[in-house]
């Protein structure tokens, strides 16, 4: 996922089309940007918050599979399966538009022997290390914490459903057509299977943020645990690439509408303040957490 991320990135800052791309549509790259000079923009800040999500996808996965799924958590196992399977369901959300992406294939194709083998975890752990038991200002802080990831989750996957449902039926907003400075009809006068490129995008990248958003929402309602160090890390890490790929493509073509930009801004700013606020709990290592850790294995024994 990282590594088709990153292609799909280079792609998308360069040409933009693929060659088999070009020959569906019946013309180039070059054509579409001499009529239309925003066109070929807008489909490359498609592209790009699709790469930034795939490879914010490929971070939480080696995390979970590293730490999570080695260890045979159960938790981590249901995150990653639940997520895996609506990514690999999502890969037919285009087809009705009649546009298959061989590519697309392919990596669906090379990467479902290597999800079959991860079912294959034991997933029967619900613990590794003794849970806290003292309700300290760490503790109320990665609550608060909690709360904003779980949120993130939830709204992350309302933004997938919701961009999905566009890529499938009206493809634009109004915000788009604003953007683009034309109309569906005049798109389709151009060149009548521009419409169906552009859904295939949109719907792709609308099931890769849902995907996502069943991750982060796994791991945040069930992966929390004092002193985890990974699951800050998962949160920080898998983070990046989505929300820079999503601001900086919209920076560099002039895409900044406000309206449009408002669910993303809301994202950022829920995402950082859950960082900050799990930060004590998920990444101290003081004495008095040492202490916890001893007190809470001899109540475990004694119950």
């Amino acid at each position: 996922m990282i590594v088709g991320g990153i292609i799909a990135w280079l792609i998308a800052v360069s040409s933009v089309l693929l060659p088999y791309d070009e020959d569906y549509l019946g013309i180039r790259g070059s054509d579409i940007s001499d009529r239309y000079p925003r066109l070929l923009n807008f489909m490359s800040h498609d592209r790009i918050t699709l790469a930034g999500t795939m490879i914010s996808i490929g971070i939480i996965y080696y995390l979970l599979g590293r730490y999570g799924l080695s260890k045979g958590l159960h938790w981590a196992k249901t995150a990653a399966t639940a997520s895996c399977a609506v990514g690999f369901a999502s890969f037919f959300l285009y087809l009705g538009y009649g546009y298959f992406d061989p590519l697309h294939a392919t990596a669906a194709v090379l990467l479902f022997p290597m999800f079959l083998l991860s079912l294959r975890s034991r997933g029967d752990k619900t613990l590794v290390h003794p849970p806290n038991l003292r309700n300290d200002r760490a503790w109320l802080l990665g609550q608060w914490g909690q709360l904003m990831m779980v949120v993130l989750g939830f709204a992350f996957a309302i933004g997938g459903l919701v961009i999905s449902g566009v890529g499938i039926t009206g493809v634009f907003v109004r915000t788009d057509l604003a953007y683009l400075c034309i109309g569906t009809d005049e798109i389709r006068s151009f060149n009548d299977r521009l419409i169906s490129a552009i859904a295939h995008d949109r719907a792709g990248f609308g099931g890769a943020l849902f995907c996502d958003a069943i991750a982060i929402l796994g791991t945040a309602l069930w992966g929390i645990r004092q002193n985890e160090r990974w699951i800050w890390w998962l949160f920080l890490l898998g983070g990046i690439p989505g929300f820079w790929g999503a601001f900086s493509v919209h920076a560099m073509i002039g895409y900044t509408d406000f309206v449009h930009l408002l669910p993303a801004y809301f994202a950022f700013a829920v995402y950082i303040a859950g960082l900050v606020l799990l930060y004590p709990y998920l990444m101290g290592r003081s004495r008095k957490i040492v202490a916890d850790k001893r007190v809470s294995i001899e109540d475990s024994r004694k119950l």
